[in-house]
């Protein structure tokens, strides 16, 4: 039987490590001992947008420059994030990349959010009280 449980900040570290020396979601997944879907999912949900301001280096009047600079190419192909590009540093194209440290803070707080219960006054629990009550009670 299969048991479920979140990842930890160690299997997401090792995620980033597997992405920046551009290992395939497949490989990664089998190392962590985890399921395709589960990285990819985690890869998808924790990528980290980054718009770089190179509205001076692009051509508008030409559209095939515009499509040119609009996105990193390696985002055209799975795990669709720049981890392993080797020019990432210096690159003026939009880009997604990973970041294991980021992945888990939003990990945790999600977590928290969800355990901090519902966020009314009292004023707004009497109103709704009085909406319900009277339904319940038919």
């Amino acid at each position: 039987m299969v048991n479920y449980c979140h990842l930890s900040y160690e299997e997401r570290k090792n995620i980033e490590d597997g992405l920046n020396d551009n290992k395939s979601i497949y490989k990664i997944a089998k190392e962590l001992n985890r399921s395709y879907s589960s990285i990819f999912r985690e890869i998808d949900r924790n990528k980290v947008y980054y718009k770089p301001d190179n509205h001076k280096y692009i051509n508008y009047t030409d559209p095939k420059d515009i499509s040119k600079y609009e996105h990193c190419l390696k985002l055209d192909k799975s795990p669709h994030v720049c981890n392993g590009c080797k020019s990432r540093c210096g690159c003026r194209k939009e880009r997604y990349t990973y970041y294991a440290r980021k992945a888990d803070d939003s990990y945790r707080e999600i977590k928290s959010e969800a355990r901090k219960g519902i966020n009314l006054t009292p004023e707004e629990i009497y109103k709704i009280n009085e909406v319900i009550s009277p339904l319940v009670l038919v």
